[in-house]
């Protein structure tokens, strides 16, 4: 007959709520950014800042800011075309997900604010912040991957501001592309 296997997880974050505080944590939490360090141990707990909101008529903008540069020093914008359609199709998911983004952020900085008092020598027994803020820390951080809306426009928006800049300059940009 096989034994079953006994979680101790509350035992060990009893044990641990016994050690030390960590005496040297340094941080900033606010509404646009999650900052929490131990310079001591060099633990970096988390490093995060709010992802800005872009909007469909600051991406329509520059988009209309560059065709109009482009015709005025003859330069060739590939893929400037199709992209208005582009954001017309993805903008509403856009929205939807930076929301979610946005109500995440504020749930870990919230959850942070009341934990980063908290954090002891031996964290790693911390069911609070193994179990709840690295799992919320990695999900926001999923945002980042290129696959997610945020991350798209995100790029869009930075290449062509990049675009727009070196068109502002008077470069001798021949051709761009947007994506």
């Amino acid at each position: 007959m096989q034994q079953q296997t006994k979680s101790y997880l509350f035992e060990e974050h009893q044990m641990y709520k016994e050690n030390a505080p960590i005496e040297d944590i340094k941080y900033t939490i606010n509404k646009d950014t999650i900052e929490v360090v131990s310079e001591e141990s060099s633990t970096r707990f988390a490093n995060l800042k709010r992802k800005r909101y872009i909007t469909k008529e600051a991406i329509l903008d520059l988009i209309k800011e560059i065709r109009q540069l482009s015709r005025q020093q003859q330069v060739k914008i590939k893929g400037i075309n199709r992209l208005s359609n582009d954001i017309d199709d993805i903008f509403e998911q856009y929205q939807k997900e930076h929301k979610t983004y946005d109500e995440k952020f504020d749930i870990l900085a919230v959850i942070w604010l009341e934990h980063v008092d908290k954090l002891r020598i031996g964290y790693s027994y911390d069911v609070i912040y193994q179990e709840v803020i690295l799992k919320r820390q990695f999900e926001l951080n999923e945002y980042s991957y290129l696959s997610s809306i945020l991350s798209k426009v995100e790029s869009i928006y930075e290449r062509l501001l990049s675009i727009s800049e070196e068109l502002n300059k008077g470069n001798t940009l021949k051709m761009a592309e947007i994506y």
